[in-house]
């Protein structure tokens, strides 16, 4: 009886499979109208025809590929088996749809190749906080999307389509005379794509990110071949053009410039965790850390992240230059300065992380050449290894103190203040606190639990970190040490639309705490930008070493500040200057193409065509800087 169901009305053939196709394009295409939203929409009537048309017939391309693999199966499997093979595809696509949905809303990017290899990592269900019961919900979804989706195809579509195709289509001339219409309306956005970005139109950069499974399209050698005349606006400001180049770094080769065997170096403990944002350093939040660093440390309160990522983000502290520098070094394998002169100076190394530094690839570049002094291959979750990773530092601590002939590099990177927000039961003060991994930001009091769980993982991380701050104390370490506090990145709660971290370069993301404590240092604040790239200056700097700061980073010394123009932030292609008045988000490739002007705190801007004419010196500064170390 249950394979009944599965019984078509009408048999099987090339119509009733192309209407499967269409089917599953019917089904991508309800998903790009969730994302068409009144606010997307602007005073350009062109721009709107563009964004109407990709979400009606975008997914049509994605039909006529899918056709002939489809069909192919079809003719393979036995008819029964393609039945249930087309229903649990159907409900696939379907989960997939709903789950995409959740995840723009949250964290405002769709699925993509990222977000797959996290999934195929060790661990990745385990980190992400899915257990069985999620597993379980999920393939309920499934499952029930599978039956209703085959249920509408096969007694509404097929049992009433597949009737008018078999008989308004029977000749091969209407047969091929519907595919080019199909061809000729599915090539309308793309044509409509590649003429706004013939004519530098900056806005379509932006809708194209925002809709599913859009392909960019160019057309510059054909509209110039037509006749057209290139409109340029007042914005567009040439670049040198990138080409394909090897990297320089350092410009000269680290010698060490310390010659006294006898000098005492200073300790290094760096003290991370994952996603903290600057304004959670605070007396409330996180009062151990606090109570330990304020009285004796300088607090810089306006510290910006090289990136809104993890790998970016250690490389732009370990290197001292902007992300987009990561596509060279990954294959050239070059040290970190700061680690070569660990090495020079006979620093004993550790680094304990309570999540796989090698998940996005980050032992291949920054920590290639120190993979043997990393620990982070703890199977546990973020709570556990957070705990473990605690003891181990205090281990290496006491170990330290009582065989201190080398100094010692500690780097410490804590998990549970990532998304999910792992919190001990024990630490829960902050209510309502968010329980699951789905919610919806977009409702204030889901906001308030998302929060408020984020705080009580703040709060469990500094209880750890305070047990760390015991040691220093017991020990000396601050007499002797580098001390210093920071994360990679922030994370955002839906301040600006955007959940988590990854999706945008406003101050949630980007800000971070970082509190440096060394021998001699009182309280401070300090409030002019600064920025990871200046770590490792500052690291070279402190332990008194004289290799020039401009042969190795973008940044500068921490300890002998200079007044600059702007900082640097960015990712694998957008580059984002920051000074005290604006922050330009753009990408070069041979030209500015695409920009987002905002205020130092976020805010909307006027003019923004204006304000990058007035910043182009600046750019063309912060382009001749990442040259530099390029040749």
């Amino acid at each position: 009886m249950i394979f009944r169901f599965f019984k078509s009305p009408k048999s099987e053939n090339g119509y009733s499979v192309f209407l499967m196709a269409i089917y599953t394009g019917f089904i991508l295409f309800l998903q790009s109208l969730t994302f068409i939203n009144s606010d997307i929409f602007e005073n350009s009537v062109l721009i709107n025809v563009f964004l109407i048309i990709t979400a009606f017939f975008n997914p049509l391309y994605l039909t006529l590929v899918f056709f002939p693999v489809l069909y192919l199966i079809y003719k393979i499997l036995p008819k029964l088996i393609f039945r249930l093979f087309f229903s649990l595809l159907t409900g696939i696509l379907f989960t997939y749809v709903f789950i995409d949905k959740i995840a723009f809303n949250q964290f405002k990017f769709h699925i993509n190749s990222f977000i797959i290899k996290i999934f195929t990592q060790p661990r990745a269900l385990q980190v992400l906080g899915i257990g069985f019961k999620e597993i379980l919900v999920i393939v309920l979804i499934i499952m029930l999307a599978s039956s209703v989706t085959y249920i509408i195809y096969s007694w509404v579509i097929q049992s009433k389509i597949q009737v008018l195709f078999e008989t308004t289509f029977r000749s091969y001339f209407k047969k091929i005379l519907l595919l080019f219409l199909i061809l000729t309306i599915a090539t309308l956005d793309k044509f409509t794509f590649a003429w706004l970005l013939y004519n530098k139109n900056i806005s379509v950069h932006t809708l194209a990110k925002r809709l599913p499974f859009y392909m960019t399209s160019q057309g510059g050698r054909f509209f110039n071949k037509m006749g057209f005349k290139q409109r340029t606006p007042k914005n567009y400001q040439p670049l040198l053009k990138l080409a394909k180049k090897n990297i320089h770094y350092p410009l000269s080769p680290f010698t060490p410039s310390i010659k006294d065997s006898k000098q005492q170096l200073p300790n290094i403990i760096l003290l991370m965790s994952d996603a903290l944002r600057q304004d959670v350093y605070s007396e409330q939040l996180m009062p151990n850390s606090y109570k330990a660093l304020n009285q004796r440390s300088l607090n810089f309160v306006n510290h910006f992240s090289g990136s809104n990522g993890t790998t970016q983000a250690l490389f732009s502290i370990l290197y001292g230059l902007p992300p987009n520098y990561m596509t060279f070094f990954s294959k050239a394998k070059v040290s970190p300065v700061i680690f070569e002169a660990l090495f020079s100076y006979q620093y004993q190394i550790n680094i304990l992380s309570s999540k796989s530094l090698g998940w996005m690839g980050t032992d291949q570049v920054v920590f290639s050449t120190v993979k043997q002094y990393i620990e982070d291959e703890l199977d546990y979750s973020s709570i556990k290894s957070d705990k473990m990773v605690t003891k181990r530092a205090i281990d290496i601590l006491e170990n330290h103190q009582n065989n201190p002939d080398k100094p010692l590099f500690l780097m410490v990177f804590y998990d549970s203040t990532h998304l999910p927000h792992f919190t001990h039961p024990a630490f829960n003060k902050y209510q309502p606190s968010k329980t699951g991994i789905i919610f919806d930001p977009q409702k204030k009091e889901d906001r308030e639990r998302g929060y408020n769980e984020y705080r009580n993982a703040v709060d469990y991380v500094d209880s750890l970190l305070g047990n760390i701050y015991q040691q220093l104390e017991k020990h000396h370490y601050f007499d002797n040490s580098i001390i210093m506090l920071t994360s990679d990145h922030g994370s955002e709660k839906y301040e600006h639309g955007h959940w988590g971290h990854a999706s945008a370069f406003t101050n949630e993301q980007l800000k971070v705490p970082f509190v440096l404590a060394h021998p001699g240092s009182q309280k401070q604040t300090i409030t002019t930008l600064t920025s990871h790239l200046d770590i490792s200056a500052t690291l070279i700097d402190l332990i008194g070493d004289s290799y020039k700061t401009e042969h190795h980073t973008a940044g500068q010394s921490l300890v002998n500040r200079q007044p600059r123009d702007f900082i640097m932030a960015g990712g694998a292609a957008n580059r984002v200057l920051i000074d005290n008045h604006y922050k330009i988000d753009y990408t070069p490739f041979e030209l500015i193409s695409y920009y987002k002007v905002t205020g130092y705190n976020d805010e909307p801007v006027d003019n923004p065509d204006l304000i990058i004419t007035e910043y182009t010196p600046k750019i063309l500064k912060m382009f001749t800087i990442f040259q530099k170390f390029l040749k």
